[in-house]
């Protein structure tokens, strides 16, 4: 179990969500376009449980966040509308292979109700994953 494998699988997933959208990474520098929409995303590992009475199986939770930024003044659709498709290609269930980690998907996307930031329209998406390791 890797937390840059687990990064890289829920990344490579997202990527999937159609149309493309320009993103930010985590600790790379993004500077965003005026009037031009893109997500953040946000590894946030949470905690670790023992699973065996030898103490050899860990379960790893966390969540990955997705934040979508549009420009503000333009209605809640187009951004809604991605949150939408962001939650259809994370359904559960679902496992992510990424070298030797696989990622379960078990819950569905929580897509929070945006709020304006400044020039931007936000809305934050949730995923839940976990990964074992022994």
């Amino acid at each position: 179990m890797s937390y840059l494998e687990i990064q890289a699988a829920l990344e490579k997933k997202l990527a999937n969500v159609t149309p493309s959208l320009a993103t930010a990474y985590e600790n790379i520098p993004y500077t965003p376009t005026v009037g031009t929409p893109y997500q953040r995303v946000n590894l946030l590992p949470n905690y670790a449980a023992d699973r065996a009475l030898s103490a050899d199986v860990r379960e790893f939770f966390g969540l990955f966040q997705v934040t979508l930024f549009y420009p503000a003044g333009n209605g809640r659709g187009l951004a809604q509308a991605r949150a939408d498709a962001i939650d259809a290609v994370f359904k559960p269930v679902q496992q992510l292979t990424e070298g030797s980690t696989v990622v379960e998907i078990t819950e569905s996307a929580q897509v929070a109700g945006g709020y304006q930031d400044g020039d931007r329209w936000v809305v934050p998406i949730t995923i839940r994953w976990r990964s074992f390791a022994n």
